[in-house]
């Protein structure tokens, strides 16, 4: 599901309500005031309007954890590799709580919250990690060996448009790149 509006601000404002009264440290971190825009107002709102796409989903996923899962051929969602721009903030994640709001708190916001923390995931990264290289499929591509030649690096914006535009076209690549989290690929002859 690809979020296109604000249909979860009263998602969010219950959310903010409910930190403010059980868990004011998640709020410390993130200015206060819970988003409609961020991760549980989304899943809050999923759960709520369809029951049934929420209980099927395996996990969820953030697009920028998603493009360079993608990237990277992860296929599987425990795999993907979360980071902490993101999660920090959208999903008010942080070591100090042990990573994600507690399962009793998303229990609170919502009954189909029940078990959805195991769902999700344990562990963020702070940017600059290197999340892999890129997968043979997207390694062929031209356009993701134009963009390996590009300076500045790619942004995730250019990388999700440079995906739509490769179709995933098979195109010989002398060149291997390593996916970061901050965008920043790292070029390396592929041997």
């Amino acid at each position: 599901m690809v979020w296109k509006d604000a249909h979860g601000q009263g998602r969010s404002e219950e959310i903010t309500a409910l930190a403010r009264k059980i868990r004011p440290q998640y709020l410390a971190k993130i200015g206060g005031v819970y988003s409609s825009e961020w991760f549980f107002s989304k899943l809050l709102h999923l759960a709520r309007t369809d029951r049934k796409i929420f209980d099927a989903a395996a996990s969820f996923v953030e697009f920028t954890d998603y493009i360079p899962a993608i990237l990277t051929g992860v296929t599987s969602p425990g795999s993907i590799i979360r980071g902490i721009c993101a999660a920090g903030h959208k999903a008010m994640y942080n070591d100090t709580w042990n990573g994600l709001p507690d399962q009793e708190f998303l229990d609170e916001l919502s009954p189909a919250f029940k078990g959805l923390r195991s769902r999700l995931y344990e562990k963020a990264v702070p940017a600059g990690v290197n999340v892999g290289g890129l997968c043979p499929e997207w390694a062929r591509s031209s356009v993701c060996r134009r963009a390996s030649r590009s300076r500045p690096a790619p942004s995730t914006r250019t990388w999700a448009r440079s995906a739509r535009e490769c179709g995933r076209g098979a195109c010989e690549g002398a060149r291997h790149l390593d996916v970061r989290h901050d965008d920043r690929p790292e070029e390396r002859e592929t041997p």
